[in-house]
């Protein structure tokens, strides 16, 4: 395992060419994921939920520090052109479901129901 890991990481470090002139070596990434988390958390979306007009999943953990109950239902609130809006918390998951072994199914599960429940309803919006 070891010896993969270690392996990787020198294919890791081959995609940034000054990766090897820092101390410890190390890729430089951009932060704009994080950025937008930070802004969203001061109030500034680069979006507007009111404006989304697709069918829309929360889906997180019942254990997720990163998304509260009140967090959840602000969103769920302000994406009021939404057709189709659903809030699923899945019990004894954290912010990370889609690592943990037990909840890997569960969250799957609800994101395949819902996709195709969406197909569906779609489908027999379109056809009268």
């Amino acid at each position: 395992m070891r010896r993969h890991f270690e392996e990787w990481g020198e294919r890791y470090l081959d995609v940034d060419p000054e990766s090897r002139t820092r101390s410890p070596a190390a890729v430089k990434v951009p932060c704009g994921a994080f950025q937008d988390i930070y802004d969203a958390w001061s109030g500034e979306l680069a979006y507007d939920p009111s404006l989304v007009r697709s069918p829309v999943a929360i889906i997180r953990g019942e254990w997720d520090g990163m998304c509260t109950d009140r967090d959840a239902r602000w969103l769920f609130d302000a994406l009021n052109a939404s057709p189709t809006r659903r809030d699923l918390k899945i019990g004894r998951a954290t912010h990370l479901m889609h690592l943990e072994t037990n909840r890997y199914d569960a969250l799957y599960r609800e994101t395949e129901a819902f996709c195709w429940g969406a197909t569906q309803r779609r489908q027999s919006n379109d056809h009268p």
